[in-house]
């Protein structure tokens, strides 16, 4: 059987494949690690509620739900923050403040590195931070080389950035997220 990290890199070029998400999730279930078992069924039950299993729809939504918390949790009391979710993985983050007066602050940053980093956001494909930098009244500047700190690297195929202005910016944003595909 291929590696989990096989089977990762393999679903981030074929996302829609659910019987290489099926494999994914029972590799992930037999690697046994911290969080597998949780995670390998969340997958299962997320496939079988997408086939019409109305009950295993339900059970992965309370494990989504539960996840989510974790997750999210060091963001949770100043940002709103929107996990989009699809065959058992985080698909797409949105981040937005709860007060609108606020600046994105360092630790929030390192929250999101940390959230960014969880074995369920492998797939992810959408990250849109606009809100949270448009309500920082800070440097411009460090918008879009703060942004591509935290997703290099990662299968990203729509950014939603703030400050982006130059063309120049544009053109790094492209170089450096070679998969990306539509830009806000």
């Amino acid at each position: 059987m291929a590696s989990v990290e096989d089977l990762e890199e393999a679903i981030r070029n074929q996302p829609e494949d659910a019987d290489l998400r099926a494999v994914h999730a029972d590799a992930v279930l037999e690697r046994g690690g911290p969080g597998d078992r949780q995670r390998g069924q969340l997958i299962q039950l997320s496939l079988a509620g997408e086939r019409g299993d109305s009950t295993a729809a339900h059970t992965a939504w309370d494990l989504q739900r539960k996840a989510r918390s974790r997750l999210v949790k060091a963001l949770d009391k100043t940002y709103v923050v929107r996990l989009g979710w699809r065959h058992g993985s985080v698909e797409s983050v949105v981040v937005e403040p709860r007060d609108w007066t606020g600046r994105f602050p360092q630790r929030a940053l390192r929250a999101l590195r940390t959230l960014l980093a969880q074995p369920e956001l492998f797939a992810l494909r959408v990250f849109d931070t606009r809100p949270a930098w448009n309500a920082d009244q800070g440097n411009r500047q460090s918008t879009v080389e703060a942004t591509l700190d935290l997703v290099r690297g990662l299968p990203i195929r729509w950014l939603g950035v703030s400050g982006c202005t130059s063309s120049a910016e544009l053109d790094r944003l492209h170089h450096e997220l070679p998969a990306l595909d539509g830009l806000g």
